[in-house]
C-alpha cells in the first residue's frame, strides 16, 4: 500500500493550533475540510499521511499561533511517497513578517 506523505516545517516563532476545527473562519475555502488519513503536529514540522490519494489537486492547511514578532524564513513543504525513494515535489519557501502591535 503506498503511503503519500506531505508536510514541512514551521516557521520559527509560531506554534500550531491543535483542535483548528473549533475556529469559525470567515471566507473559508470550499476545499477547507479533513481529509487526511493521519495528521502529527510536531514541536518544528507538520506531518499529513493518507492511504487514500485521489487523482486532482490537493490542498492541506493548518493555523498557526504566532508567539514572537518578527521576520522569519518558511521553509518548503514536501509531498512524497513514503516508500518510494527518489518521488518528490516541494513548495516553494516563502517569508512571514509579524510585527508587534504595541508601541
Amino acid at each position: 500500500m503506498e503511503i503519500p506523505y506531505a508536510g514541512g516545517p514551521i516557521p520559527a516563532g509560531t506554534e500550531f493550533i491543535e483542535r483548528d476545527n473549533i475556529y469559525q473562519l470567515r471566507n473559508r475555502p470550499p476545499w477547507w475540510d479533513y481529509y487526511f488519513t493521519r495528521r502529527e503536529l510536531h514541536d518544528d514540522r507538520l506531518a499529513i499521511f493518507q492511504t487514500w490519494f485521489p487523482a486532482g489537486l490537493h490542498q492541506y492547511f493548518y493555523l498557526l499561533k504566532v508567539v514572537n514578532p518578527g521576520t522569519f524564513q518558511v521553509s518548503p513543504a514536501r509531498v512524497q511517497p513514503m516508500y518510494q525513494t527518489g518521488v518528490m515535489a516541494t513548495s516553494e519557501a516563502r517569508r512571514l513578517e509579524v510585527q508587534n502591535d504595541t508601541p
